[in-house]
């Protein structure tokens, strides 16, 4: 019985190594755009240059996407749930009804990101650049804000705007 586990797990392992290929040379050919709509979860995405990728609807579930380069990166309606997104750049990426429950977004920046109807859900988010970020709709805590590096002029979730 115990082989058959290691067996099952190494697949299971060879498997997920080989989809982590696939979206590598994805990546390396241009073809961000595939990226959409994929179960992307528990892959490392560390410091990759992934600026205007399609990542709509896609399953970034604990991913790593810590110093990535995400600007204008379209992540409408993706699960971002317990992913690392520390020190990411996300400036002017569509994070419109997206997901990030837990999500670690510390020092990431998010300058005019649209978050309308985001779920930021215990996500910290300590020295995070939201200047000119839409947050109308957003679930996220006067506490977690607080936290943030910058707030100036984004659109905070009861539609004030941030002096």
């Amino acid at each position: 019985m115990r082989d058959l586990w290691a067996q099952i797990g190494f697949a299971g392992l060879r498997l997920r190594h080989a989809l982590q290929r696939q979206v590598f040379q994805l990546y390396m050919s241009g073809r961000k755009g595939r990226l959409a709509g994929k179960d992307l979860s528990y892959l490392s995405f560390r410091g990759l240059n992934l600026r205007r990728a399609n990542m709509r609807g896609a399953n970034l579930t604990r991913s790593d996407l810590s110093r990535a380069d995400l600007r204008q990166a379209n992540l409408e309606g993706a699960d971002l749930s317990f992913a690392d997104l520390s020190h990411a750049d996300l400036s002017e990426a569509d994070l419109r009804r997206a997901t990030l429950r837990f999500t670690d977004l510390s020092a990431a920046k998010l300058s005019g990101a649209d978050l309308e109807g985001a779920n930021l859900e215990g996500a910290p988010l300590y020295g995070a650049e939201l200047s000119g970020a839409l947050l109308t709709g957003a679930w996220v805590t006067p506490g977690q804000l607080a936290k943030a590096g910058s707030l100036l002029g984004a659109i905070l979730p009861d539609e004030s705007r941030q002096n």
